[in-house]
């Protein structure tokens, strides 16, 4: 009896990244339920050079057909991998997916709307597996396998490796899909490209995020402007990435204060977070004043991000604040164990803002309702 056999397609130079990301999170699964390459292969009915090539990218989990990746999820789950697990490699796939077709188009302008930055919402899941070879950190949903991860020999990369010349078309890209976006009906595709620039530390991807910033200030009060509020929400977090927390700061003063804001905010927020499940196709779903979330998944998100370092900590405290507020209900609901993180959280960081009274006002405010939740 033959067994079937999975196959993957060898990536062309032109695609090499197509893979990279999903073979990362794939090496991380096997590793966390202790499997070598050559136990993997032969549980997965694969050659070993399959298995190798699917994690180092060579061979994309992209280019598998539908019926040969139920199959290889159908071994993986027999093996220990939780379905939850498998979820992550799909994300990980879209994140490959995405830095394909943005390293690998030509044609962005004539194109743009059917970007992968135009076509909906990115979340915190996808857009973290996107910036992962950027930044070096392991996305939130993969932290509790990273740590299973076998220690090697020599040298061994920490994250998925992009090749020079693909991280360079990765960020052309998307400064002349940014620049092209020039129309309202491309709003999106501006405002998650220039998030994206913002993890590219070249001068012309510097400063065109200072450009942009510029004239995002210069739509403050015009008519017509909520999706302008939202690219300058991005763009502000997008210079504080880049080192320059300043544009965050005058945002905060500058365009948190009103209540529709803050409720553009914060469900931004909760979409991010997951708490709004449908994905959205554009930025309206903001200023929805009837969107319902409870708001426990998104203080737990809050807290975990209550660290001194964070580039948009202001942002943070701020919409925490503005949470509770609105919310004062959520701390008893997210459970005593958050809210004795969440004091912990609070009293090392009052220790490092004494300089920033507004903070500190904030910071007060919230740890007297989290307290009054235990009483």
């Amino acid at each position: 009896m033959t067994t079937r056999r999975l196959h993957g397609k060898q990536a062309s130079p032109a695609t090499r990244a197509v893979g990279v990301i999903s073979g990362y999170a794939l090496k991380l699964l096997r590793e966390s339920i202790g499997q070598t390459q050559a136990a993997a292969a032969e549980s997965w009915c694969v050659d070993l050079t399959t298995v190798q090539g699917w994690e180092s990218g060579r061979r994309p989990l992209t280019s598998l057909r539908t019926s040969d990746l139920v199959r290889l999820r159908g071994q993986l789950l027999r093996d220990g991998t939780t379905y939850h697990q498998f979820a992550v490699l799909r994300e990980a796939m879209e994140a490959d997916i995405t830095i394909s077709q943005l390293a690998g188009s030509h044609s962005l302008a004539a194109d743009r709307l059917s970007s992968p930055l135009a076509t909906h919402v990115h979340r915190r899941e996808l857009t973290s597996l996107i910036t992962w070879p950027f930044t070096g950190l392991v996305p939130d949903q993969l932290r509790p396998i990273a740590g299973t991860a076998v220690r090697r020999r020599g040298p061994v990369a920490d994250r998925p490796v992009l090749d020079a010349d693909i991280r360079s078309r990765f960020f052309d890209n998307l400064l002349r899909a940014a620049e092209s976006a020039d129309a309202e009906d491309a709003a999106l595709l501006r405002r998650q490209a220039t998030f994206l620039l913002g993890f590219d530390l070249r001068s012309d991807s510097l400063a065109w995020i200072d450009n942009e910033q510029r004239r995002y200030v210069r739509s403050i009060g015009m008519a017509g402007s909520d999706l302008a509020w939202a690219g300058r929400r991005s763009a502000a977090v997008t210079a504080a990435y880049a080192g320059d927390r300043a544009p965050l700061t005058a945002f905060l003063h500058r365009d948190l204060q009103e209540h529709r804001s803050q409720v553009a905010n914060l469900n931004y927020w909760a979409y991010w977070v997951g708490e709004i499940a449908e994905v959205q196709p554009n930025d309206s779903f903001m200023y929805d004043t009837t969107a319902a979330w409870s708001g426990t998944r998104l203080f737990g998100h809050f807290i975990d991000k209550l660290d001194p370092s964070t580039a948009h900590i202001e942002l943070t405290v701020r919409s925490l604040w503005t949470l509770l507020m609105s919310r004062p209900e959520v701390p008893r609901l997210a459970g005593r164990t958050t809210r004795a993180a969440a004091l912990q959280r609070i009293e090392l960081l009052l220790d490092t803002t004494s300089g920033q009274p507004v903070m500190r006002q904030e910071l007060a405010g919230i740890d007297h309702l989290v307290r009054a939740a235990d009483r």
